[in-house]
């Protein structure tokens, strides 16, 4: 085995410095697999994402814009209308 080892090496590398690289790959090694098995804790507080209740629009002054997407203000009210009464909170 040693003869082999020898065959590889490089003309500067010893036997010591090849000891000790392997040492410090070894611990590298050791390191990252005590650092991937450490259980990760991703704490995610609850947020609301909709806030759909913080909007004040007043539907009648975006007539026109409304009336662009295919949607009338009728339509729209309702809808807000019914999401508000589905809505449940959840705090």
């Amino acid at each position: 085995m040693a003869s082999a080892l020898w065959t590889v090496l490089p003309s500067r590398m010893s036997l010591r410095s090849l000891k000790w690289s392997l040492l410090l790959l070894s611990l590298l090694s050791f390191f990252v697999m005590w650092y991937l098995s450490l259980p990760h804790y991703n704490v995610i507080e609850r947020v609301n994402w909709m806030y759909f209740y913080e909007i004040h629009l007043d539907v009648c002054q975006l007539r026109r814009v409304i009336a662009a997407h295919g949607f009338s203000s009728k339509e729209i009210i309702t809808f807000w209308q019914v999401m508000l009464r589905n809505t449940t909170y959840h705090y």
